[in-house]
């Protein structure tokens, strides 16, 4: 994540610079397809400024928690990215002000900046929502419940495991360490879909960080992983995994 960082930093950085100093406005989402007459109400020379300093503002931040990353401090990724979001959005409202279709001559905002204001508002609550429901359900304790012939993992990238796929079950004390995700989620150190591990290769995870022991479920096709916040409770699930497979 901090090599991703680092790379987000220095391509903001190259952004801001292109727009900030070289006046690339065409690179503002909007400007080359905005009419003449839109153009004409536009400051671009203040939309490039302010963008530039609020995309190397963004940058540097991406850059600072990179190496916060690389240091050990932990959700450095998580924080930039909240960071990332209000920040665009509050860029975005910003720079309408260099709009003059936003303002009057006394520089109030007109009714289409309200508009605008609002539309905008209304999908970032949106997304944040959203961004707020995977979070939670990725922190939630997987939902396990067998049948005679399976056992299903409820919740966000839940599956069904037949027995006779299962080869066997144990407890993991030293859990592997992730690389990369290929369809899954991962935040504040809770792990749910699909991974690749370095010591073995692409799971399915269902764990949290130092919430030890981890499940490990070899079967015919990619190994399974899971625990429960409560290590008493994940024990007890391997014995009833494990019960269950022997009847």
């Amino acid at each position: 994540m901090s090599v991703i960082l680092f790379i987000i930093g220095g391509v903001f950085f190259l952004i801001a610079y292109l727009i900030g100093a070289k006046k690339m406005v065409g690179l503002i989402a909007g400007v080359n397809t905005a009419s003449q007459e839109q153009r004409a109400k536009l400051d671009l020379p203040a939309v490039a400024r302010a963008m530039g300093i609020g995309l190397a503002c963004l940058g540097g931040t991406a850059i600072i928690a990179g190496a916060l990353g690389l240091s050990g401090v932990p959700y450095a990724f998580e924080a930039w990215m909240l960071l990332l979001f209000f920040g665009i959005w509050f860029l975005t409202l910003f720079v309408q002000k260099y709009d003059g279709s936003m303002f009057d001559a006394k520089r109030k905002p007109t009714k289409r900046f309200y508009i605008f204001a609002a539309a905008i508002s209304a999908l970032m609550i949106l997304v944040l929502a959203f961004i707020g429901w995977l979070v939670s359900a990725t922190l939630k304790d997987p939902v396990v419940s067998f049948s005679d012939d399976r056992m299903t993992i409820g919740g966000l990238y839940g599956t069904e495991l037949a027995k006779t796929d299962i080869e066997s079950v144990s407890l993991l004390s030293a859990p592997p360490t992730f690389r990369e995700k290929t369809d899954g989620s991962a935040v504040l150190g809770a792990y749910k879909g699909n991974f690749t591990s370095s010591e073995m290769g692409k799971v399915l995870a269902y764990v949290k960080d130092g919430d030890l022991p981890w499940i490990l479920i070899e079967r015919n096709g990619k190994p399974v992983l899971l625990c429960l916040s409560d290590p008493k409770d994940t024990s007890a699930l391997y014995e009833r995994i494990d019960g269950w497979l022997k009847e």
